[in-house]
């Protein structure tokens, strides 16, 4: 749902994100429910949270991963 109501609002492709699905410019990721999102080697890689109390910060593990990745 959540994509059709971003594609909605921008000319770039949405999609939601796979686990291993190559990063494409000009495309706009969703994350599914219940995973994390990570990057890593130029693709995405979902996996799924270790516990299911306290917060969980979603964007923190994906900026990380991201950082990892760029300094490589």
């Amino acid at each position: 749902m959540m994509v059709d109501l971003l594609a909605g609002h921008t000319a770039m492709t949405v999609r939601q994100a796979a686990d291993r699905m190559p990063i494409e410019r000009d495309h706009l990721y969703v994350i599914p429910p219940g995973t994390y999102l990570s990057v890593a080697n130029g693709a995405l890689h979902l996996s799924h949270p270790q516990t299911r109390h306290g917060a969980r910060l979603l964007f923190d593990f994906l900026l990380h991963s991201l950082a990892e990745f760029m300094v490589l």
